[in-house]
């Protein structure tokens, strides 16, 4: 495409550093990383996203994963997290199928994953993120404070009404 960027950095006409090629792959640093090791892995044709890669070159598709694992050794890690975005509603911005490699920090799931939910903030046990992202097994709400259960007691004792008397009685009371 013209006006992707994603394919303007594999063409040479913007620079960036790149750090692993192959026949289909290119995989450069990214502009903004959120760990350490923040690297993006393209395929060399334009696929929208990961779900149009699969469908349209699955050869490719894997070898993103491969070319993933291999510029996280070359980094010295072996341990690292994988990450697509599909979709603008998921954090997808550049509309270039892609593949981030983030590793050289703890990645627990607290807010690491690019363009997803907000860096630094961990899931909240009453989210819907973390009951998806967190199995059955492991679910653990925090205990809530017992609640003391009201007894029905006395009731309230009444104060004892004074009648008034009537305005004609007020007067008679008030002359004599």
């Amino acid at each position: 495409m013209k006006d992707c960027l994603i394919c303007k950095i594999v063409a040479g006409e913007i620079p960036g550093e790149v750090v692993h090629v192959t026949e289909r792959t290119v995989a450069f640093r990214d502009l903004s990383p959120e760990a350490p090791t923040h690297v993006l892995v393209v395929p060399r044709d334009h696929y929208e996203n990961a779900a149009a890669l699969a469908a349209g070159d699955p050869v490719a598709s894997a070898e993103l994963v491969t070319a993933a694992a291999a510029v996280a050794t070359a980094e010295g890690y072996d341990e690292y997290r994988l990450v697509y975005n599909t979709g603008a509603g998921a954090g997808q911005s550049v509309f270039h199928a892609h593949l981030h490699v983030l590793a050289g920090r703890q990645l627990d799931g607290s807010g690491a994953q690019p363009g997803g939910q907000v860096i630094g903030r961990p899931l909240l046990p009453h989210s819907r993120c973390w009951r998806r992202a967190t199995p059955q097994a492991t679910r653990r709400r925090p205990a809530r404070p017992p609640t003391r259960a009201r007894r029905p007691g006395p009731a309230t004792p009444r104060t004892a009404v004074r009648s008034r008397p009537s305005s004609a009685r007020s007067a008679r009371m008030r002359s004599g």
